[in-house]
């Protein structure tokens, strides 16, 4: 924890004001985090591995991002950061990258595209 706040301290008191921090850009890395761990909570089959290793990267990601949020004074998110938010479309690109066409796993497996739940 002692390394990420030099890193944190570095970052913005080193080279950037809070003023010129884009908050929107930490809010949109969290969003991307969450379904990254959606994925690997779902993974199977071929990517299962990989899926998984990703989401425990994205884990550390948004713990990360949540202390550079806060010394950059961003608004910080005010329910729980979780994964079971795009859960549902995880699941449905795990069915499909199984089990369907190319087609469907390309469009259930689109990120930009999964709606989150609550």
């Amino acid at each position: 924890m002692k390394k990420l706040a030099l890193v944190v301290m570095m970052a913005i008191g080193g080279s950037a004001s809070a003023e010129q921090v884009d908050c929107a850009k930490f809010a949109a890395a969290m969003d991307a985090d969450m379904k990254a761990m959606s994925a690997g909570a779902v993974a199977s089959g071929k990517k299962a591995a990989s899926d998984a290793a990703f989401a425990a990267v994205a884990a550390s990601n948004l713990q990360s991002n949540l202390v550079l949020m806060q010394a950059a004074k961003c608004k910080l998110p005010t329910e729980p950061v979780s994964a079971s938010y795009y859960i549902q479309s995880a699941l449905e690109c795990s069915i499909k990258d199984s089990y369907g066409s190319d087609s469907e796993r390309q469009t259930a497996c689109d990120r930009t595209k999964w709606e989150r739940k609550k």
